[in-house]
């Protein structure tokens, strides 16, 4: 295996269980993309968000594309807003789902008219990775990528993840391998629109 992937997988585990599943975050819960034990190259960073969002009584439905996914809603991310009400969603998980979206530019504006005030967003991509499954692959957004993307319309949060040598140090700075960002919806005043 890639030694990328190893880094890849641990860091959105530790996203979604320090950033998403440690913290109090606005409900009701909606996930693009939930993880899938059977597609999760290294089972010990599979997270059932699903199973701990239940079990925790907190609102949550999935949306995917593929009908196998046994999602709530099956269709592309870029139609949500014909399966969700305008303000009625408290968060939005997307983790390692931009890279597969055609028209990534269309998702601010949709994710910003579907949260509540406050709302936030907690999304992870890709960026020094190989080109993946399930196809189609189409981006690899860095830092700047999701400010400019994300950052009219939400408060942003980003983060790089490198890998590292043996002592922690990172090996080069220049290759990040992912990016996890937190947003908090602005108001329609203060940039949103």
């Amino acid at each position: 295996m890639r030694p990328e992937v190893k880094t890849l997988r641990k860091n959105v585990y530790d996203f979604i269980n320090t950033d998403i599943l440690k913290t109090i975050i606005p409900t009701p819960v909606l996930e693009i993309g939930p993880m899938c034990k059977e597609f999760t190259p290294i089972k010990e960073y599979f997270v059932d968000t699903k199973a701990w969002f239940n079990q925790k009584n907190i609102p949550y439905k999935t949306c995917d594309i593929y009908p196998e996914s046994g999602c709530d809603i099956i269709d592309d991310v870029l139609n949500l807003e014909k399966h969700v009400a305008p303000e009625s969603l408290g968060s939005i998980i997307a983790l390692e789902v931009l890279e597969h979206t055609s028209k990534i530019w269309l998702l601010p504006d949709i994710f910003h008219k579907l949260l509540k005030p406050n709302g936030k967003i907690f999304i992870s991509v890709p960026y020094h990775f190989y080109k993946h499954a399930p196809f189609p692959d189409f981006w690899r957004i860095s830092d700047d990528g999701l400010k400019c993307l994300f950052g009219d319309k939400f408060d942003c949060s980003i983060r790089g993840c490198y890998e590292r040598d043996k002592d922690g140090k990172i090996i080069d700075d220049r290759k990040p391998i992912d990016f996890t960002l937190v947003g908090i919806k602005k108001a329609q005043g203060n940039g949103g629109r």
